[in-house]
């Protein structure tokens, strides 16, 4: 587990259909979608400390997440 910081637009270097959770630091899920893009739009997201869950297939990805 990693920890990364975005501005605003997340790149996820996994190509094909997968599903992206950003969970805040109580549990909650407050974005979730299930893309085949790499660039992901988080200017709505609150500022703060999240982890982000990427599933594709069978795989899982979890790593850390400071939004600014």
């Amino acid at each position: 587990v990693y920890k990364r910081q975005v501005l605003s637009t997340l790149n996820v270097d996994l190509q094909g259909l997968k599903t992206i959770k950003l969970i805040n630091s109580i549990g909650q899920v407050v974005y979730q979608e299930k893309t085949s893009k790499n660039l992901i739009d988080l200017s709505a997201i609150s500022d703060g400390f999240y982890v982000i869950q990427i599933n594709k297939g069978s795989d899982r990805i979890v790593e850390k997440l400071i939004v600014r």
